[in-house]
Parts: structure tokens; sequence; C-alpha cells
């Protein structure tokens, strides 16, 4: 199996992403692409739509609430949650990911170059959305399983396209009811995209047979002692890689609620 980690630490991967969770709709569609990419539209701006519509604002409270952005990338999400959790910590294996993420947290904003087509770029600037004072957001380097495992219960836990990109996914379901405090909400989004290259093909979902089943079952079965679905929905995704490619993507939003 090849190592996972290179691809997130490549400096065209990081380029993608601060335009993905940052970039504006003009920057990721030209404008003489608009009208062909009319119906994709919907799939821009993946991170806060994820907050936006999982997050029960209104059983938190921002003032005292605190949170786990697992899988942050470069921190678009974390920004987010921090409207609804007084303390605010994303995590990312990547490094540059996080260096990244700690830019735009210290100084506001982030120079990287969009790829146009093969050695073309033109330069952007990414700027880190405006907050309420007093937030106390942080971004550190970790392993998701790991922190599942050893970080203290938090009100609030959100992990987008992660699960399928680990390489124990279902060691990190089973940890998921002691990192969430009872009656607080846990967000998992994922495409589940399997591949060998991140998760061993025997980490993939199967059933009490050992057989393939569909991740979303396999999700309700690994959790489904310690926490309730609330809410489901589909979330699509774009990612440009450059001026006439994007990865389309749908992924599938869960709102689970931790038992008492």
């Amino acid at each position: 199996m090849s190592d996972p980690e290179n691809v997130y630490e490549q400096p065209q991967i990081l380029s993608d992403y601060l335009l993905f969770h940052y970039g504006s709709g003009a920057q990721i569609l030209p404008g003489d692409f608009s009208a062909a990419m009319e119906g994709v539209k919907g799939a821009l701006h993946f991170p806060l739509r994820c907050v936006a519509h999982l997050v029960d604002g209104d059983s938190l409270d921002p003032d005292t609430a605190t949170a786990y952005d697992l899988g942050c990338a470069v921190g678009r999400s974390t920004f987010e949650l921090a409207r609804h959790a007084r303390k605010v910590t994303g995590y990312d294996l990547s490094e540059q990911f996080i260096d990244a993420a700690k830019q735009l947290l210290d100084g506001g904003e982030i120079a990287s170059d969009i790829l146009i087509e093969g050695a073309i770029t033109e330069p952007a600037v990414f700027q880190a959305p405006a907050l309420p004072d007093g937030t106390d957001i942080a971004f550190e380097v970790g392993d998701a399983v790991e922190l599942a495992e050893t970080l203290p219960p938090a009100d609030l836990v959100f992990a987008a396209n992660l699960l399928c990109r680990l390489p124990m996914p279902a060691r990190f379901l089973q940890a998921l009811p002691r990192l969430v405090k009872p009656g607080g909400q846990l967000l998992l989004v994922t495409p589940f995209t399997w591949l060998s290259a991140f998760t061993p093909e025997d980490a993939w979902p199967i059933d009490a047979e050992a057989r393939p089943m569909a991740g979303r079952p396999w999700i309700a079965r690994l959790l489904g002692q310690a926490f309730t679905l609330e809410h489901s929905e589909d979330l699509p995704f774009l990612i440009r890689e450059h001026r006439r490619k994007y990865q389309f993507t749908i992924a599938h939003g869960m709102r689970w609620r931790r038992r008492n």
C-alpha cells in the first residue's frame, strides 16, 4: 500500500484545497464556463454547507461548547464551527495543511497559485472569514484515530471526508462514543470512496458474516448503540484540479446525537 500521507504534502494539493475551502465561485468556475457548469454550482462552498446543514445550533451554547474538527484539511469548516462553540480545535495529519490553516488564523490570509493548465498558474489570495470577538480556534497536527481515543470529550465532533481516508475506520467509529459528550453531536460526512491506497480492503465495510456491505448501514451498526441518527442528507462537492478539470462527488452527511 502506498503512503497516503505524502499525497497531502504535495504542493499542488495545498493549492487545490485552499481553493476548495476558501475560493470564491468566480475563482473556482471561470466566467466563460459558468453557463456550462450551471448544474454544479450547488456543489460550491462544501465546508460551509456541511456545517450549516448538519449542526443543530439550538442545542449548543456558543459561550461554553467545545468542538473538534477531525481531518480539517486547511480549516474552513473549523472556522465555521467556531460560530457554534466557544473553543474549536482543527486536526489534520498533513503538516502543510495545518501550517496553512495556522497562517490564515494568524494573518487572516494566504497567497497561493491557481493552476490554469500545464505549468501555467495565476496568483490568488484566500482569506479567513470574520468571526465574533473572543473566538478560540487552534490547529494541530494529529492522527484522527489516536485523537478519538485520547482527547477529552467535546460537545460537537465534526469529521468530513475523513472516514474513507483512514487505515482503520471501524476503530475510529468505535472510539467516538467516548469522544462525544452525552447529548452532544457527531457530524459525519463521507462519500464512501474506499481506496486501498488509504484503507486496506480488509478494513472496508463488512457485515456480521464478513461480507461486503454499504457504508451507511455499516456506520449505523457501529454507532447505533450509543448514538441516535437525527438527520441525514446528500452533500455534493466540487474540487477544481485545473481550469478544465474538476472532481464532482456526492458525499453523505449525518448528524448523530450521543445518547445520555
